[in-house]
C-alpha cells in the first residue's frame, strides 16, 4: 500500500464522533478486509474536498469496478482514505454518521 502521508484524515460525523482514515494513492492495492472508505481531492496544503464515502466488506473487490468511478474521477479524486472496520453493522453506523454530518459531492443525501 502506498501511503500519501503518515498523518490521518479525521472526519467528524453528525454524532460528533471523529473517524480516522489512513491516506493512500489512487492506485494502491488493498488487502481483502472490510471497512469505510472516502475518495477525496487532496490539495498540496493537505486540505481535502470530500467526493465519495462508502463501505465495503472487501476493499479490492469494491474498488475494481466502482459504480461511481466516472463521477469520482470527474471530481478530481486523488486520494483514498480507508478505515478498517470488520463488523458489518458498525460499518453501516459509521457510514451513515459520516454522510449525515458531511457533504460528499457524489453521494446521495441521507435523511
Amino acid at each position: 500500500m502506498t501511503k500519501i502521508t503518515e498523518s490521518k484524515l479525521t472526519i467528524t460525523g453528525q454524532s460528533g464522533a471523529g473517524y480516522e482514515f489512513g491516506l493512500y494513492t489512487m492506485d494502491t492495492q488493498f488487502n481483502n478486509v472490510g471497512g469505510i472508505y472516502v475518495f477525496t481531492k487532496r490539495s498540496v496544503s493537505g486540505n481535502h474536498t470530500y467526493i465519495y464515502c462508502g463501505r465495503t466488506q472487501d476493499f479490492p473487490s469494491r474498488f475494481s469496478d466502482h459504480h461511481k468511478s466516472d463521477e469520482i474521477e470527474a471530481n478530481g479524486a486523488n486520494c483514498i482514505g480507508v478505515m478498517v472496520v470488520s463488523d458489518h453493522d458498525r460499518r453501516v453506523e459509521i457510514e451513515t454518521d459520516i454522510l449525515q454530518g458531511n457533504n460528499f459531492v457524489c453521494n446521495e443525501v441521507l435523511n
